[in-house]
Formats: structure tokens, C-alpha cells, sequence
């Protein structure tokens, strides 16, 4: 069985988020990562809605298959496993939440504590409020 490096962070509400322009920045360890797109969703068989300018962050996406009306965002992995990160959510130009955090890191042996893979992994939550 295998494992991801990382800090996760799930956002709450992952779904029904209001119809906008949607703006994920993010900066972990002074490195910026800014992710843009919309709300609907795309088509599935489109490919994701939001585009980074980095690698390393994905923003997942919840409910392209469903009603517009139960589209949103459901987390944020950044693959690095940072030290230090905020994350800032912005809908139509105005700031809907900001966080700063400071993961707290544990590795995890998912096939016994002897056996590889070994992982560094951290998770954490963000409520956005529209």
C-alpha cells in the first residue's frame, strides 16, 4: 500500500459554493501559489476548473457530474509538506477567508512500522463562509 507526502486541508462547505470567480492563494514556506477559475464547474470531461501557476498544490474539486447548485471546492494538498502556510480564498475580488497554519507533521507506515513506504503527512480544516 502506498502513501502521499503532504499537509491536506479540507475546506467546508466541499460543495454548493456560490456561482463566481473564484481566487485560491497560497503561500507556504515564502513561496507563492495562486489558483483561478470558476464556479460552475466545467463539464467534467473537461479537465479540471481552477489552473495554478505552480506545481506542487492541487485544489479539489467537488460535484462537476451534479446541478451547478452543488459545485464547490472540497480541499487543498500541497505536495511539499510545508512549515508554514496561508491560505487565502477569494470570491469575485473579496476576500472570503484567510488562515495561516502551522502542520503539525507525523509519519505513518501504512503496511506496518517496519515496511516501507514511510510518509510525512499533516492535515488541517478550513471553513469558508460565504
Amino acid at each position: 500500500m502506498g502513501c502521499e507526502d503532504g499537509l491536506h486541508v479540507a475546506l467546508s462547505p466541499d460543495s454548493g459554493w456560490p456561482a463566481g470567480a473564484y481566487r485560491f492563494v497560497i503561500v507556504a514556506d515564502g513561496q507563492t501559489t495562486v489558483c483561478e477559475g470558476a464556479l460552475p464547474l466545467r463539464a467534467c470531461e473537461q479537465g479540471a476548473s481552477l489552473k495554478c501557476d505552480r506545481p506542487g498544490v492541487m485544489i479539489g474539486e467537488s460535484g462537476c457530474a451534479l446541478p451547478a447548485a452543488q459545485h464547490g471546492f472540497a480541499s487543498i494538498q500541497l505536495a511539499a509538506g510545508p512549515a508554514n502556510v496561508v491560505v487565502t480564498i477569494e470570491r469575485d475580488g473579496k476576500e472570503l477567508v484567510r488562515k495561516s497554519m502551522a502542520p503539525a507533521y507525523r509519519e505513518t507506515h501504512p503496511n506496518g512500522p517496519s515496511c516501507p513506504p514511510a510518509c510525512r503527512q499533516a492535515s488541517d480544516a478550513i471553513g469558508v463562509a460565504f
